[in-house]
């Protein structure tokens, strides 16, 4: 998967674009922040004051499972220090002092057809998915008729049409307990893009998945895409 990061015109774009290939599984999780100078909200130490509005959702016993193991595994390891191997060079002070609104998706309006084409890799022949403050916008991708048992869908469709197969990967892939972030993302998670392609089957075009993200200056907010290749 390769992936390109670029600011344009005021929108963040966190770019991929997914090959699917045999025996190739991948579970992607991403934070995505927006800035202001708002200090009155939730910080990354209150995970279970973000994860309230979260874990009231109607959803299936199992995908609550996943959320209440990334609960305990990031409140077991919190964020990472200075101290840790892997984040020796990298000092999270600043993103651990900021205050966060709930991500909710708002203040994408402005987001149309003309601002993903900023985004496209030009003569690149692909399918595309599009999200916008962490929610997908079926109005702005480009998602074809598939058959051979081939699936390309929003994770709430997923759940809705193809909740055995979704339910048999998701959070198989990244392990509890291991990166707070990562557990942080299995807990707050909305929405994603679920891909499933059954073995010795290939896909015609590969897919573009653009997560967009539009700053709102009156608070800042975190959105939890996460994307699962099967």
């Amino acid at each position: 998967m390769g992936e390109l990061e670029k600011m344009e015109r005021g929108f963040g774009c966190y770019d991929s674009v997914v090959s699917i290939i045999d025996d190739v599984n991948h579970e992607a999780w991403i934070m995505i922040m927006t800035m202001s100078t708002d200090d009155t909200l939730v910080s990354l130490g209150d995970v279970t004051e973000l994860y309230s509005g979260v874990g009231v959702r109607d959803e299936p016993s199992w995908l609550k499972a996943v959320r209440e193991a990334g609960v305990a595994g990031y409140c077991a390891l919190g964020l990472p220090t200075t101290r840790h191997e892997d984040w020796r060079f990298t000092n999270l002070d600043k993103l651990r002092k900021m205050r966060f609104g709930g991500g909710g998706g708002g203040g994408g309006g402005g987001v149309g057809g003309e601002t993903v084409k900023g985004f496209l890799y030009p003569g690149l022949d692909c399918e595309i998915v599009v999200f916008v403050n962490g929610r997908f916008r079926g109005d702005l991708s480009q998602i074809d008729e598939h058959t051979g048992g081939v699936i390309v869908c929003s994770f709430e469709e997923a759940i809705r049409l193809h909740e055995d197969i979704f339910k048999a990967h998701l959070g198989k892939y990244v392990e509890s307990g291991k990166d707070a972030f990562c557990d942080l993302n299995s807990a707050l998670f909305e929405e994603g893009i679920f891909v499933f392609v059954p073995d010795g089957v290939k896909m015609k075009r590969p897919i573009h998945i653009i997560n967009i993200t539009v700053a709102d200056d009156s608070v800042c907010r975190m959105f939890y895409p996460r994307h699962l290749c099967v």
